[in-house]
């Protein structure tokens, strides 16, 4: 275990000299000390204060006494501490800085992992006693000590604990399953490594060499904090898009924080070009590159997007950069630099960078006269136009194109143009504003483009989804029908919004997907096969959606009040059907109604919204779904008798419970 930054204090005055330097006087229950000046590291208390020093002129008042000073503004001075194996502090010393003095905040202190870090970076050894000598000094700039007056060392007998900090790994979501591992060189409590996600919103927990468990603090606003999961934690996750992701975690007292930096792209430049690919799988990029001389010099780069606590797991707000790798004779990269890959001879070469290790490496492999394809092309279509990446094979492009176009322009004529706009010289007219399929091979000599018009089948249910990888399900809507009995695509259903912007996903049982149109914007649109979210904006309230594919649009009605009708008893004189039975509405999406007399009669009762019987819910065939659509009944009873009902706007569910 190596250095870890030494925990920053902050001093009083600005004094050329110091009384006294001691250890506080901290009971030795909240110390966890062996005596008073020796401290043995356990797994008990490595996250437990074991010592804490300060200034002071008695003993007991923790600031600096001497008034040699005492008029020197604040900022003008600058306090060292050094710490060594040596009494005379000859060699082997650490220095940390103790800036900015403010009154009253001059403690140092070290819990048992700091000091443990500590103890093995100066070389004492595990499970051995080992002394280190503390001092401090003042001087009036932050890096020159000379001729400032040290104080009186003071002497700490540390037995070091061993454990393997030099490691982490990284758990799935539920923690069945190490997923990635992080690496800390120096075993400072700072973990670091590449990981491969598949989809936006990778959820994950981060486990040290005590086998604790780190996660997000749990706490909105904290996106980036890191926490221990017995403390209350959520898990990690990592913010859109997805691919591959540096983390940073950082698990030191005062310090714990995590950073996302997304590799978007890597691409070999110098004497040859070339875009690489990312498998997440390996955790490698691969792609290929074509040189023209011998000694040909490349180098690898790309652009990256960094997420911290600062800005959220947005990507529109994410840091920009870019991420460079040296290159070594050995064949590993460092991160960082620009040593160029020497490659002697000209050729067209395989290159695979490798990130799942602790050390990085690259290959070269010879690939003879093997043709290159683009990694993308361009289909256009009068104004609509995509961008469909090529089929990868180990990190080449196969020359295979499988993409959709949506909306054309009837009788407008489909083309396609490589990444630098030259026209590949296929073309089709699309008859119909409609969605076509088409599929591109450029390996074939023949027929190398296909387009098929598609026509959508209505689903029974569409769900709206809290993610881009459609895995958490929010809620499920029912489509209507026609009068000829068949799907009419119009999906309805209740929505609670938060008070804060809310994003969601959707999509049908046909696994067709919805999005909002990402050319204009308009947050009520509904386009199929488009993948930019919906979202929400009002205050917190209850709405009822209603989601048409027909006209690629969709609204939200307010629920001011619902109320409950139908077949059920009530009081002597009183009629079922009137729309007194009113739901508490909890504020929270959740509405409830209790003590409601239930015959078992074959039209059950169901929901009038906002007193409109236009505006009626009932139960889906799931069960505990709420649709528009009149199912008979509003849900089956267990027979007569009392019950209480819960509806959820979160999930569009209704819990009915017999008493």
């Amino acid at each position: 275990m190596a250095a870890l930054a030494l925990v920053s204090a902050s001093f009083t005055a600005c004094d050329d000299d110091l009384d006294e330097y001691k250890v506080s006087g901290l009971s030795q229950s909240e110390m966890d000390l062996e005596s008073s000046n020796s401290v043995a590291i356990t797994t008990s208390n490595l996250y437990k204060v074991v010592l804490q020093m300060t200034f002071t002129a008695d003993g007991h008042d923790l600031y600096i006494t001497n008034d040699y000073n005492a008029n020197t503004a604040l900022g003008e001075g600058a306090y060292t501490l050094q710490v060594s194996t040596k009494s005379d502090f000859s060699e082997n010393v650490l220095s940390s800085s103790l800036t900015n003095p403010i009154k009253g905040l001059n403690d140092i202190t070290y819990t048992g992992q700091d000091l443990n870090i500590l103890a093995s970076s100066l070389g004492l050894q595990a499970g051995e006693i080992g002394t280190l000598y503390f001092r401090v000094a003042h001087s009036y700039t932050q890096d020159n000590v000379n001729g400032a007056s040290f104080s009186s060392p003071i002497v700490v007998n540390v037995t070091p604990l061993f454990i393997d900090m030099s490691r982490a790994s990284v758990l799935s979501k539920d923690q069945t399953e190490i997923v990635g591992t992080l690496y800390s060189p120096s075993s400072n409590g700072i973990y670091e490594g590449f990981i491969g996600t598949y989809g936006g919103w990778f959820n994950f927990w981060i486990q040290d060499g005590l086998n604790q468990a780190w996660g997000n603090y749990g706490q909105d606003g904290n996106f980036a904090r890191a926490d221990l999961s017995t403390n209350g934690a959520w898990n990690f996750w990592t913010a859109e898009p997805a691919g591959c992701i540096y983390l940073s975690l950082n698990t030191n007292s005062g310090s714990q924080y995590i950073t996302y930096t997304n590799l978007a792209s890597l691409s070999v430049s110098g004497d040859a070009s070339g875009d690489l690919t990312f498998d997440a799988a390996s955790l490698s990029w691969l792609g290929s590159f074509t040189t023209s001389s011998p000694d040909a010099k490349i180098t690898l780069s790309g652009a990256t997007l960094i997420n911290d606590n600062g800005t959220g797991d947005a990507t529109a707000s994410a840091r920009t950069g870019s991420m460079e790798f040296s290159a070594n004779a050995d064949g590993s990269l460092t991160l960082g630099g620009n040593s160029p890959i020497v490659v002697a001879t000209p050729g067209t070469y395989k290159i695979t960078v490798n990130l799942a290790a602790e050390t990085y490496t690259y290959t070269l492999s010879s690939m003879g006269d093997v043709k290159i394809y683009p990694a993308q092309i361009t289909a256009k279509a009068g104004d609509v136009e995509v961008t469909v990446a090529s089929e990868v094979v180990d990190g080449l492009a196969t020359g295979l194109y499988v993409g959709k176009i949506e909306n054309a322009t009837p009788g407008a004529t489909l083309s396609f143009t490589d990444a630098d706009g030259n026209d590949l010289g296929l073309s089709a007219t699309l008859d119909n504003a409609s969605t076509y399929s088409f599929t591109v091979n450029l390996a074939l000599t023949s027929d190398q483009l296909t387009v098929t018009e598609i026509e959508y089948s209505v689903a029974e249910t569409l769900g709206l989804y809290y993610d881009a990888n459609y895995e958490w399900i929010q809620a499920t809507m029912y489509s209507g029908y026609t009068d000829e009995g068949e799907f009419n695509g119009v999906y309805s259903g209740l929505f609670y919004k938060g008070a804060d912007d809310w994003n969601f996903f959707a999509k049908d049982a046909n696994g067709v997907y919805f999005g909002v149109n990402s050319t204009t914007w308009d947050q009520f649109s509904f386009l199929k096969d488009s993948k930019a979210n919906f979202w929400v904006t009002a205050t917190q309230a209850t709405y009822l959606y209603s989601f048409d594919v027909n006209n690629a649009s969709w609204s939200e009605t307010a629920v001011e009040k619902i109320a409950l009708t139908g077949d059920f008893t009530k009081g002597e004189g009183q009629d079922s059907w009137d729309l007194d039975e009113k739901f508490t509405d909890n504020g929270d999406g959740t509405w409830t109604l209790a003590d409601v007399n239930l015959i078992d009669e074959s039209w059950g009762p169901y929901l009038v919204l906002n007193g409109d019987w236009d505006l009626k819910l009932y139960i889906a065939a799931d069960g505990k779904s709420l649709t528009t659509v009149n199912t008979g009944n509003f849900f089956a009873t267990q027979g007569a008798g009392t019950y209480d009902i819960t509806i959820n706007a979160l999930t569009n569910s209704v819990t009915i419970t017999k008493k």
